[in-house]
């Protein structure tokens, strides 16, 4: 009898051994991944967003550096924390900026990799598939999706750096707590099983809280999924139909609440905003269209579990795939609904928004809506390299000064404006 007793307690150790043991691998293959990742992708802290993100950073660690203008960068970042805790880490490691921002790159895709890692456990128990899916998304990692021009993790520092892993590990902790019992792969004790479950649920909560005081908007994508995922996988047939249901609805429904009380924009603006056609669905090329349907289409197999062999231990995976199809199919019906009537069209971080801002600090000028592909670089001899295609947008104007006077009018595009030629066919 004492044999009997034991042997549950020496398996539930023996699998908590071995668990840790495959914890220390993947910890150093995910550090193999992530410099590798990094060689080829390339590290770019200056990039894109990265140059709205850095600059307040150093506002924050030397105010006298920038006495005016700081409203640019101020505005989209009133929200967040990223700011304050890079510069607190500055001043902490009393190291230069950019080496924080190296350091913090090379962290974040670490962790980035780690909680997918820890994702895929709770999906595959053979270590090829665990491995297998963690290599994958260190190829991928900086690939834009679809026609979105977005990639998976920017190849520089910035909020979403943070969110990103923040939100996987929410997802992990979701996974924990809703999981029955018999499919965690530990032969828990009651006890055992009703710490773990909490473990979970903590680790769930501090992630949507981390991931929404670093980037308020991806925060809150998180919670939709999380959400989704607790309804997808819940025992009763009601709560999985009618509750995602109830989320779906309710995502559409504040995105349009939100795009008609939003301010509407001027013709110059939306003219402006539509030659960046990858920002609108209805105007992307039919192979980025692809893109987003197929891998929709295979995860739909996979959630209905056709083709696929369903397995004893698949409802981690099933509960997943479930939620990114349905958080996929909301999402695509949002961006069909989108208008460049309205000004939540775009990221205000965009060259464009910054106008209004402009005519404030600029009351003597003339402001005109504009848009420059990314990646410009200044090259020697009066030169400059555009590694982005694009066409350069700026409306027709007369040449007409403003009005004289101390207080001279900013002036919007006038009606006169003519919109840019697609770039469809420079794009294909």
């Amino acid at each position: 009898m004492a044999t009997s007793l034991a042997s549950p307690v020496s398996s539930a150790a023996v699998e908590r051994d071995e668990h840790r043991r495959e914890r220390g691998r993947a910890a150093w293959l995910v550090t193999a991944l992530t410099l590798l990742a990094v060689v080829v992708h390339g590290y770019h802290p200056y990039a894109e967003d990265g140059g709205v993100y850095l600059p307040e950073i150093k506002r924050l660690l030397r105010p006298e550096l920038y006495p005016k203008g700081a409203e640019f960068v101020v505005g989209h970042l009133r929200f967040s924390i990223f700011a304050p805790v890079m510069a607190g880490l500055v001043r902490w490691s009393h190291l230069q900026v950019e080496t924080v921002l190296l350091l913090v790159h090379l962290a974040s895709f670490w962790m980035t990799l780690f909680a997918a890692w820890v994702l895929a456990a709770r999906c595959y128990r053979s270590r090829e598939a665990q491995w297998g899916a963690v290599a994958l998304l260190a190829v991928w990692i900086t690939l834009p999706v679809a026609g979105t021009s977005l990639m998976l993790m920017d190849p520089y520092v910035t909020a979403r750096s943070f969110s990103t892993p923040l939100a996987l590990l929410a997802l992990v902790g979701a996974l924990e707590f809703l999981l029955p019992r018999d499919r965690i792969g530990l032969a828990a004790a009651g006890a055992e099983w009703s710490a773990m479950r909490g473990r979970g649920l903590a680790l769930c909560l501090g992630a949507l809280a981390g991931a929404v005081a670093m980037h308020p908007l991806m925060g809150v994508y998180a919670l939709g999924c999380v959400m989704l995922l607790g309804c997808g996988m819940s025992p009763s047939r009601q709560v999985r139909m009618w509750g995602t249901l109830g989320l779906c609805c309710a995502a559409v429904a504040a995105a349009g609440a939100a795009q008609i009380s939003a301010v509407p924009e001027s013709r110059a603006y939306v003219g402006v905003v539509l030659s960046r056609y990858y920002w609108f669905l209805g105007e992307w090329h039919w192979f980025e269209l692809m893109g987003l349907v197929a891998p929709l289409a295979i995860l739909a197999l996979v959630a209905a579990g056709r083709g696929f062999g369903r397995a004893e231990d698949d409802t981690a995976r099933v509960g997943l795939t479930r939620m990114a199809v349905v958080s996929g199919v909301t999402a695509v019906t949002v961006a069909l609904r989108a208008s460049p009537v309205s000004s939540e069209v775009s990221p205000k971080t965009s060259p464009g928004a910054s106008r209004p801002t402009l005519r404030d600090v600029l009351p003597a000028a003339r402001v005109l809506a504009g848009m420059v592909p990314y990646n410009v670089v200044r090259k020697a001899d009066a030169t400059f390299h555009r590694g982005t295609t694009g066409a350069l947008v700026i409306p027709a104007v007369t040449d007409v000064p403003p009005p004289p006077g101390p207080h001279d009018t900013c002036y919007d595009i006038p009606p006169r404006y003519k919109a840019a030629p697609s770039n469809k066919a420079a794009g294909g």
